[in-house]
């Protein structure tokens, strides 16, 4: 097994149950605590998508870690493909018109991280 690794003294699983204790303090236990890790979960699996440009065309993005993007879908609690698609394209409006733009793999991967 990995040594514990310690900051200020204490193990992580200390500094864990300390961190869990002071969010209890002020009220934030039960659901709204497994709502606030969930997010925290959503985020951090955020920075795990990767992406590569579309083979049959370089201006569009695909993401390429089908596992993480499902286990973020299933995260939030929405489909997959919308998901992909909110972050390999944007959507430009301007006066009463609405359109697609795609994004370049570096440019949503920059989104993908920004969250």
């Amino acid at each position: 097994t990995p040594p514990d690794i310690l900051i200020e003294g204490k193990p992580d699983g200390e500094h864990f149950a300390d961190t869990k204790a002071a969010l209890e303090l002020v009220g934030i236990k039960g659901e709204s605590y497994l709502t606030l890790f969930q997010g925290i979960a959503a985020v951090l699996q955020c920075g795990n998508l990767t992406f590569k440009p579309k083979p049959s065309n370089d201006e569009e993005t695909e993401i390429t870690s089908k596992k993480e993007l499902k286990d973020l879908a299933e995260l939030i609690g929405c489909d997959e493909k919308t998901l992909s698609l909110a972050f390999t394209e944007r959507t430009i409006k301007t006066r009463g018109e609405e359109y697609k733009v795609p994004l370049k793999a570096d440019v949503a991967k920059e989104s993908a991280d920004a969250f």
